[in-house]
């Protein structure tokens, strides 16, 4: 039987638009959820507002969709522990396909959702003026890999990603097959690369531009640690051992839990921004003022 969201959820306001003006209004209430449709796909978002100086942005991973039922807000009860509002954001492309149960927010070849979600939160920002140093991407695995993925279409933000996929075609096959097929017309490897790199390779990406990154890698994912953690690492001049990078931009948390590619504890979570908030924006300031 298919789970679906808490009844809080359910119950809550829903703001339905195709214009960003209209995002203004989600200040207005507590909690509210959010649809913003465009030609190709329904954005589908949870707003929780709660003081703070900084903007949280939360996105999910892979879903056993013969269990759950999307939209998906991950974490969405852990908000108490982020120190300002909260977005959670559901991948739209999920909804190309009923079957589909990871697809990174890739989108299709007409449009990418996280460019569209980067001019969401953005707007989010905005209205509740809070600077755009001060937006935090976050989430694990999958979600892990579309907090390094946005980050790009962003101004400066903090980009928190735990044991994520830091290539997407590197993850296991049927997951990365699906994805091609369904989202993408059933494209090569090879036409994926040269078509859709933005999308799918943040190493290589990441090689181009400086960002605030914050990797949390548990050493018993030891596949995760291998495949994607490494790379990303080296890439950005973070100790594989954990630690900060020579220039301060970046760093590297490193647990162990038997929980392998688990989710990371709630416990963890403030330590996790603690590091988050050291790190030197690329402007080469560091960002020391307090919560």
């Amino acid at each position: 039987m298919v789970k679906h969201r808490s009844n809080m959820i359910n119950q809550l306001p829903i703001i339905n638009s195709n214009r960003l003006e209209d995002i203004k209004n989600l200040k207005k209430y507590k909690k509210t959820r959010l649809n913003y449709k465009t030609k190709h796909f329904n954005y589908q978002c949870l707003f929780q507002n709660q003081p703070g100086r900084y903007l949280f942005v939360l996105f999910h991973g892979a879903k056993d969709r013969t269990l759950y039922h999307p939209p998906y807000f991950e974490r969405w009860s852990w908000a108490s522990v982020f120190p300002g509002p909260v977005l959670h954001f559901s991948d739209p492309s999920l909804d190309i396909d009923k079957d589909l149960r990871l697809a990174w927010f890739i989108g299709n070849s007409h449009e990418y959702p996280l460019q569209i979600i980067a001019k969401i939160i953005e707007a989010v920002a905005l209205s509740l003026k809070i600077d755009n140093t001060r937006i935090v991407t976050y989430g694990s695995s999958a979600g892990g890999f579309c907090s390094l993925a946005i980050a790009q279409f962003l101004s400066d933000p903090i980009a928190i990603a735990i044991n994520p996929q830091t290539n997407a075609l590197l993850y296991y096959q049927n997951h990365v097959n699906d994805m091609l097929h369904i989202c993408l017309n059933g494209i090569t490897r090879e036409s994926a690369i040269k078509n859709y790199g933005n999308r799918l390779d943040m190493v290589s990406n990441y090689q181009k531009k400086q960002i605030r990154l914050l990797l949390v890698q548990n050493t018993t994912d030891h596949f995760h640690y291998e495949k994607h953690y490494t790379p990303l690492a080296k890439t950005c001049g973070i100790p594989l051992e954990g630690g900060l990078s020579r220039d301060g931009s970046s760093a590297g948390i490193l647990f162990c839990s038997k929980n392998g590619h688990g989710p990371e504890p709630r416990n963890m979570v403030p330590e996790i921004l603690t590091n988050a908030f050291l790190l030197k924006s690329s402007h080469g300031e560091q960002n020391t003022k307090k919560m």
